[in-house]
């Protein structure tokens, strides 16, 4: 019986330890991600971000494009040397939360594409924000209920050399906030989609909409791709819960990057595009200006 009580434990804090360096695994390759792209955008980013006038819109992609960095910071320091039980649920929880503030603002920026396409148009204004406020209300909702039952304590024996924090308990609500960010996502998509298809098939196939119509497709395909996988993870194996966590993260950052980086570099050479036989500037996406609508 003792014999069975003691095989069970060693199974337990073997399994814990196998998954908590899988995830610190997936949590390195978001960091080398975020530090390659980072350094390939490098001289667009010097050229429309760090180069133009401090604004709200480039506080906005400051911190969200950074903000990865900050976050490997402290799982360094989680992974490495915080045990007592205590401090790691502060640090979990520190950390989670400002994946969700990088999340959030990634989403803004990309909102902000869209109300571009549609020339600022309000009505889409409304609708964007709507969505935005009832989708990840919700989504926080559901992740402060997974933050809240996070659990961590000492392991039930003495583990030598142990790194990092001992994980005993949690839940798998963090998928419904992952199927928050797809609704909106996908509605976010659809909206681009619209006048963007109506230009293209309207004999507007310059530069700037093939940028925004194939950058599109991708984007979206790559993030709807990440947050199914995420899903169906958690969903399959609920100690998978972290596993995809910090990447989602960090492609939220790259593609809303991206997204305004390709913009600005084609509308700088190009500066229109032409939509339902109108010129529309997509000055909304400088990191200078919003001009208003004429």
């Amino acid at each position: 019986m003792a014999a069975d009580i003691l095989q069970d434990v060693a199974s337990t804090i073997t399994r814990t330890i196998s998954q908590h360096r899988m995830v610190a695994s997936f949590e390195v390759s978001a960091a080398v991600i975020a530090v390659y792209d980072t350094l390939l955008n490098l001289n667009l980013e010097w050229c429309f971000v760090w180069s133009s006038p401090w604004t709200v819109v480039k506080v906005m992609y400051l911190f969200q494009r950074y903000l990865p960095f900050v976050d490997s910071l402290v799982l360094w320091i989680y992974f490495q040397f915080s045990t007592d039980p205590g401090f790691c649920t502060s640090i979990t929880k520190a950390i989670l939360w400002m994946g969700v503030g990088g999340v959030l603002v990634a989403e803004i920026l990309m909102s902000l594409r869209v109300w571009a396409v549609w020339r600022r148009n309000k009505y889409i204004a409304a609708t964007l924000g709507t969505l935005y406020v009832g989708c990840f209300t919700l989504g926080c909702v559901y992740f402060k209920k997974f933050t809240d039952g996070i659990v961590y304590d000492n392991p039930p024996v003495a583990i030598p050399n142990r790194e990092g924090c001992y994980l005993t308990g949690g839940n798998t609500i963090l998928y419904k906030a992952w199927i928050m960010v797809v609704v909106y996502d996908t509605a976010t998509f659809i909206l681009m989609m619209i006048p963007v298809v109506k230009a293209y098939r309207t004999g507007g196939r310059a530069g700037l909409i093939k940028v925004v119509y194939q950058d599109g497709i991708k984007y979206f395909a790559v993030m709807f791709l990440c947050s199914m996988t995420n899903i169906i993870l958690i969903l399959v194996n609920p100690s998978f819960v972290y596993l995809f966590t910090s990447l989602e993260r960090v492609l939220h950052s790259i593609i809303a990057s991206r997204a305004i980086l390709h913009i600005r570099n084609q509308s700088s050479k190009q500066g229109i595009f032409i939509a339902t036989g109108e010129e529309v500037r997509l000055e909304a996406l400088d990191l200078s200006t919003i001009p208003n609508n004429d």
